[in-house]
């Protein structure tokens, strides 16, 4: 992050639509004129340390947030650096694809076949949607009994207790979408 003034005007208007308030709602919080905040929008006027003072209590963020430009989005993850987590008592892989910006994760599960009596039940505050790409998988939801195959989806809703076990000979692989923990 570095700081960077010249872009300060959009990007407090950027914050501001982000959020779903208008020009009024920040004049009545603030007490700062509509003219003075729509020039400081189009970057024709500079804002006193008061008025930026003013603005971050009205978006509830500290002075560094306001002046600082965020890094630059991150769009390619390459294979080597996603995030793998090893559950070597389920014989099962997860390899984590999330960027810092977006909601959305993603998790290539790879299991291999095995005896998974006491697959472990997991509950989430988050829907998902469990996909699998390749062999065999059984998701068990609550009481009941799923067997997915390469190309079958299941949605699986927030706070339902569910497992999931490869039956099958060789390694099942599935992908799994879902929102970032709250």
């Amino acid at each position: 992050m570095k700081t960077n003034l010249e872009n300060l005007g959009p990007r407090i208007k950027k914050m501001r639509q982000a959020r779903g308030y208008t020009l009024k709602d920040m004049v009545e919080y603030t007490g700062l004129s509509l003219g003075y905040l729509s020039n400081l929008e189009r970057n024709t006027t500079s804002p006193t340390l008061a008025a930026l003072s003013s603005i971050c209590d009205f978006f509830n963020i500290d002075l560094t947030e306001i002046l600082t430009e965020p890094a630059p989005q991150k769009i390619l993850i390459k294979k080597e650096e996603r995030r793998r987590n090893e559950y070597p008592d389920q014989l099962l892989t997860a390899e984590i694809i999330e960027y810092p910006d977006q909601e959305i994760v993603l998790e290539i599960l790879t299991q291999q076949a095995g005896d998974h009596a006491a697959a472990p039940f997991w509950r989430h505050n988050f829907s998902e949607i469990c996909t699998v790409i390749s062999g065999e998988v059984v998701v068990l939801l609550e009481d009941e009994e799923y067997h997915l195959y390469a190309g079958d989806s299941l949605a699986i809703g927030a706070d339902i207790r569910h497992a999931m076990k490869n039956p099958g000979e060789g390694t099942a692989v599935s992908q799994w979408v879902h929102r970032k923990a709250i």
